[in-house]
């Protein structure tokens, strides 16, 4: 039995919390050097890029924008993927059975890093496409397999099947589970009213307790559905293929989108200004009147 599910029952909001802060004060000293880490890994990766993009100027100083080009893409993708090394090791800490080093973490979460990046990703383009089929859609995505990163990483499962047993674990209690959902959503957001401060916080309090509550509530659903088997249903691919088929709403948009762009830079005296605002116009290219 884990530190977090030591009670039984879905645990109403005061529990939730009480049990997420008794939680945060046992882990947060693994969590914060978690953090750090992947802070400075990120900043090491920005410098990289920067030193990049000098080299590149040095050895090819007429490709200006082919060596920005590459030290944005470098800088992007490595902090990318520190990030997300970062956040699986720190949820792997929460969900240990026990207190364990940083060092352990990050070491046990680099092997499920790429499959954790995966399965975000199916999240992300369930929740969004969702969202562009309407409001509800996306936040019922969000909510039925937003256990699926925790899933991923405690089970060693693939990314759909995590977000399948993810909507299977919240059949359990849906409604209840979205309420809490919502309580603990609207709590890790407190911090962001914090003038200066908030985004920092979000990061060091906000973020760690909305992780350590979900951690609660996933070992709570799996205590009320462990006796069931997993099955992955038809409904659950469906509805997920659904809501990423949402994607290509801004897909189909895009061309249409680009082609209104490039007119309004290339056509003599077009700007971007909206009616009742004043214009932004761009000057004609050269070579025209």
């Amino acid at each position: 039995m884990t530190a977090v599910d030591a009670a039984g029952g879905l645990p109403g909001p005061v529990e939730l919390f009480s049990r997420a802060t008794r939680l945060y004060r046992e882990r947060w000293r693994t969590v914060f050097q978690i953090m750090a880490l992947g802070l400075a890994a990120t900043l090491a990766s920005y410098f990289m890029a920067v030193v990049l993009g000098v080299v590149s100027l040095r050895l090819a100083p007429r490709a200006v924008w082919e060596a920005l080009t590459l030290a944005c893409v470098f800088g992007a993708v490595f902090s990318l993927l520190v990030f997300a090394w970062s956040q699986a090791a720190m949820i792997m800490a929460i969900m240990a059975p026990e207190p364990s080093p940083a060092a352990e973490c990050l070491e046990a979460s680099w092997s499920k890093t790429p499959g954790f990046i995966w399965v975000c990703a199916l999240l992300l383009a369930a929740s969004t496409g969702g969202l562009f089929l309407g409001v509800l859609p996306g936040i019922l995505a969000a909510m039925t397999f937003g256990f699926a990163p925790f899933i991923q990483l405690t089970e060693g499962i693939g990314g759909l099947d995590a977000l399948l047993k993810s909507a299977h674990y919240v059949r359990a209690q849906p409604w209840r589970v979205g309420g809490q959902l919502a309580v603990v959503s609207a709590a890790g957001s407190l911090p962001a009213v914090v003038p200066l401060a908030g985004p920092l916080l979000i990061q060091v309090l906000g973020l760690p307790f909305v992780c350590m509550s979900l951690a609660v509530l996933l070992c709570e659903l799996r205590r009320l559905r462990g006796g069931e088997p997993f099955v992955p249903s038809w409904r659950g691919r469906l509805f997920f293929a659904l809501c990423a088929a949402g994607l290509l709403v801004p897909a189909a948009l895009l061309p249409r989108a680009l082609a209104w762009f490039s007119y309004r830079l290339h056509a003599p005296g077009a700007g971007f200004g909206l009616p009742g605002l004043l214009p932004m116009s761009l000057p004609a290219p050269r070579g025209r009147a």
